[in-house]
């Protein structure tokens, strides 16, 4: 379990954790990462819908290189989980989500086997590999 994140040169944070929004955004000049850290919880489809238009509105390029860091956990609503599918096959989105538990690994590794494609989804446990492989593009 990773529990203390080192973040390394960031420029900006957007959508900060609030009252009203449980994400927050960081906006780096190499790519962006959406930190949803509750715990135990499952993420519905809004929510996803509401986290990647405010990823959308900070697009420097084509592709959008992402990464996802996790509450200890957190799932996604089958919905939720099809639209993450749906954003990875769509070639704008490299995605790589910092998981922390074997409950998300078999769900993530469910999802990356639907999308039959490791170049646009991969799992990782800790951000170093994570950044690695996703500014690898």
């Amino acid at each position: 379990m990773v529990n203390n994140l080192k973040i390394t040169y960031i420029q900006y944070m957007i959508a900060p954790i609030t009252e009203t929004k449980e994400y927050s955004i960081v906006i780096n000049n190499s790519y962006i990462k959406l930190i949803d850290q509750r715990s135990d919880q499952v993420v519905e489809l809004n929510e996803i819908d509401e986290m990647i238009a405010d990823v959308e509105k900070h697009r420097k390029s084509e592709k959008i290189p992402l990464i996802i860091v996790t509450g200890f956990g957190t799932m996604l609503t089958n919905e939720a989980r099809e639209r993450l599918t749906h954003l990875a096959k769509s070639k704008t989105y490299k995605i790589a989500i910092i998981i922390h538990d074997f409950t998300q690994r078999i769900m993530g590794n469910f999802v990356i086997h639907l999308l039959n494609n490791r170049r646009s989804l991969q799992l990782f446990t800790n951000e170093t590999d994570a950044k690695k492989w996703l500014l690898d593009i």
